[in-house]
Order: structure tokens, then C-alpha cells, then sequence
């Protein structure tokens, strides 16, 4: 393997495991919450938390409803509950029990459930603390490679110029001057 191969590749697995790592935060925050409404009595849940979309930051719940109640009353109180408990702040709530869907903006479920704990939205779906931490640690670990490769490149090509410097000094030998016999 060549060394623009091996920097290839090595760029290739930093970027797949920033990616990875990026997604963990979400997706630890889904699961916590798609558990919590199993536990109010709703199920085949499906729980995304989406960020830059075109409406910003969304919160989308697809659930078969809660036997006490309609779909409509389920759909109310999923936005309860998730006002309420998700830990991130967000710019749309998008729910469907069964075949109603309902969108809800947080401007409009701040008016509808009053304002949210602050606590929950120091917090973007986006922004995790962890994965900024991790992104940093591997921008940084990614130009240390790039420098030490550089500085190997520059170390092997040295090392070849003098090889090859001496390799033609021992081909071409430099003559030897001999001193003449003194006459006299």
C-alpha cells in the first residue's frame, strides 16, 4: 500500500467513525424516549429526532395509540409527554397514531402545555456535547496524522537523495590526483 493510499484510507475511517459517533446522541435520546411511551401504554413506536431539516430540528412519532384513548386524545397527550420529558430542544413535533398526523410547532405547544423546562432545551437534536468533544478529538488526531505522514515523506525523501547521492559516487568514483615525481 502506498502512503496516499494509507492516508486515504485512514481519512476514510475517521470520517466513518465521526459519522457513527455523531448519531449516538440522537439515537440514545430516541430510545430513552420511544421507552418512556411505552410505559404511558403506547406501542409500535417509532421515534426520530431529525436535525437540519427545512423546518429545523423535528421530533417525528409514529405509534398504534394508547387503548384508553381515541387517536386524537393519544396524539394530545404524545405532545404532552414529550413537551414535557425530551430532553432537546426542538422546531417541530411531527405525531401520527393510526391514520391521524398531527404537526406542532414549538411556538404553538409552548402556548398549548405553557412554557417548557429550560433544562430541557439546553440541548439541540443536532448539538451533544460528547460528539463535539469527539468530532474535536478526531480533527485533531486527523491532522497529527496528516503532520507525522508529512514528516515521514519528508524523512524518506531525504533518506533516498543520499542513497542515491551515494550510489553514483561509488559508480563514478571522483579522480585521484597523484603528485608528480620531483625532478631535479
Amino acid at each position: 500500500m502506498t502512503l496516499v493510499g494509507a492516508r486515504r484510507g485512514a481519512l476514510a475511517v475517521c470520517l466513518l467513525l465521526l459519522l457513527g459517533v455523531a448519531g449516538c446522541g440522537s439515537s440514545d435520546v430516541a430510545n430513552e424516549l420511544a421507552t418512556r411511551l411505552q410505559y404511558e401504554g403506547y406501542h409500535n413506536l417509532s421515534v426520530k429526532l431529525a436535525s437540519n431539516q427545512p423546518a429545523g430540528d423535528v421530533v417525528v412519532v409514529r405509534a398504534r395509540g394508547n387503548v384508553a384513548l381515541s387517536d386524537e386524545e393519544a396524539i394530545e397527550s404524545l405532545q404532552n409527554v414529550i413537551w414535557n420529558s425530551l430532553p432537546r430542544r426542538f422546531d417541530l413535533l411531527d405525531i401520527r397514531v393510526g391514520s391521524v398526523q398531527r404537526q406542532a410547532s414549538y411556538q404553538q405547544l409552548s402556548q398549548r402545555f405553557g412554557p417548557r423546562d429550560r433544562a430541557l432545551d439546553e440541548h439541540g437534536i443536532g448539538t451533544d456535547t460528547s460528539t463535539v468533544v469527539i468530532a474535536i478529538s478526531v480533527g485533531t488526531g486527523m491532522l497529527m496524522l496528516l503532520v507525522a505522514s508529512a514528516a515521514l515523506t519528508m524523512h524518506r525523501r531525504r533518506r533516498w537523495e543520499e542513497r542515491e547521492q551515494a550510489q553514483r559516487l561509488a559508480l563514478n568514483p571522483a579522480p585521484t590526483y597523484t603528485t608528480p615525481p620531483a625532478f631535479g
